[in-house]
């Protein structure tokens, strides 16, 4: 352990493991933020596949060409002036924002009618809606511009002349009644469309939501009446259901922008470039190792690099010549060889001194098999290098006698200066 240190290695190594994965918990909870949410399968909401749900008609608006935006943030910025905001059957629990929206220009509320509960063997479908309890009704009705009322009526009914075809219903009829609301369609008895405010703008109300339900929005020309409504209303603008009046709130987030489209591209891209710069970079974790030295000194790196580039330069059998004539100097120079021979006389002078002392290859020989290697350029022929052993091998033995015999007899049998000494003394 490190005095330096506070922690042991092991546990130090068990909180960078903890932190990392608390960190990457954390951050995988922020980017699925938008799957844990209180979303329910079943509800009066654009994401419901159920009878009550809305989200056929996001479909048909969209098959029309209709823009669509579906808002879970509190700010509405894609809304603009040429926009329509729909509160689809608001959640009294959210009057907060129901009140916020309807400052927003111009709003269509559509008035809730029917409680859904979702069915346990199958949770996209609901058992049989009962109606909205008045509480609720009530409290909806409380964030209107004016006290309204509402009344229902069985069908069929005498439609008054509107704009916008005729609706079917199967059910009861839910109408509103106010003094301060204009028809737009509706019966003597109340209305089903209307508005609060100018033409054109202020809050629009829906009174009864089974013409745009799922379960409703197919029969007769509910889908038509609906879509001509909004399209007409909308002015250019997109037509924006906000879901945050049923609490699917939901707060901009970078990472979860960065795991999703068209951001995940990159995003995959910078991660596995980091993953290669760590992996690249973790075989050189901490100080760098000493270098040796470029070339060891002495003088068999210097032999061995010129034996190297030798080689490498395909000429093996060009130093052959020259080493046989630096053998030929050092032999000459250490038996003393007379000073006036040369070549063929020397060569004969230092054989017969050979022969004398019984060294087994005589330089002429040597010579040929040199003359006969001296071609070889491109590779290193093994004779070559045999031949330069032998020319070795015959310096030494010239020079310190055969191997197998010892110096002083050999200098004595060939005539050395202990055997000049001992015939001396005979005579």
């Amino acid at each position: 352990m490190d005095g330096n240190s506070p922690f042991a290695p092991r546990t130090l190594a068990i909180l960078i493991v903890t932190g990392g994965l608390a960190f990457c918990g954390a951050l995988l909870l922020d980017v699925l933020s938008d799957n844990v949410e209180n979303r329910r399968p079943v509800g009066t909401h654009v994401y419901s596949e159920a009878a009550v749900g809305h989200r056929g008609l996001v479909e048909v608006l969209r098959r029309l060409d209709i823009p669509v935006v579906v808002s879970r943030h509190r700010e509405l910025s894609r809304l603009s002036y040429n926009g329509v905001l729909v509160l689809a059957e608001p959640d009294p629990r959210h009057l907060a924002v129901i009140r916020e929206r309807l400052n927003e220009r111009p709003v269509v509320v559509v008035l809730p009618k029917w409680t859904a509960r979702a069915d346990p063997r199958k949770p996209r479908w609901t058992l049989a809606p009962t109606p909205v309890d008045g509480a609720r009704m009530l409290l909806v009705l409380g964030t209107l511009p004016a006290p309204a009322s509402v009344l229902r009526v069985p069908p069929p009914v005498t439609w008054l002349p509107s704009p916008y075809p005729a609706p079917t219903f199967e059910t009861d009829i839910q109408l509103l009644s106010s003094r301060r609301l204009t028809r737009i369609v509706g019966t003597r008895d109340g209305v089903l469309l209307g508005r609060y405010g100018p033409s054109g703008s202020g809050v629009w109300v829906l009174s009864d939501p089974d013409i745009l339900s799922n379960h409703g929005l197919g029969k007769g020309d509910n889908a038509l009446m609906i879509a001509s409504f909004l399209n007409d209303l909308r002015r250019g603008g997109p037509v924006v259901f906000d879901e945050t009046v049923h609490g699917f709130n939901w707060t901009p987030s970078l990472w979860a922008n960065l795991v999703s489209m068209p951001l995940l591209p990159v995003t995959l891209l910078a991660v596995a470039s980091i993953a290669v710069l760590i992996w690249s970079a973790a075989g050189r974790f901490g100080a760098p190792r000493p270098s040796g030295a470029a070339l060891e000194p002495g003088k068999m790196t210097l032999i061995d690099s010129t034996a190297d580039l030798l080689l490498y330069a395909g000429h093996p059998g060009r130093a052959l010549p020259r080493y046989r004539d630096a053998v030929l100097q050092a032999v000459a120079r250490a038996l003393h060889a007379p000073g006036a021979l040369r070549d063929e006389r020397l060569t004969a002078w230092l054989d017969g001194l050979a022969e004398a002392r019984g060294v087994r290859d005589r330089f002429a020989d040597l010579c040929s098999r040199v003359d006969r290697h001296s071609a070889a350029r491109t590779s290193l022929d093994p004779s070559v290098v045999k031949t330069a052993l032998r020319l070795h091998r015959w310096k030494q033995e010239m020079i310190h006698g055969p191997a197998n015999r010892p110096i002083g007899r050999r200098q004595s049998e060939d005539g050395g200066p202990q055997g000049r000494r001992r015939a001396g003394r005979g005579a």
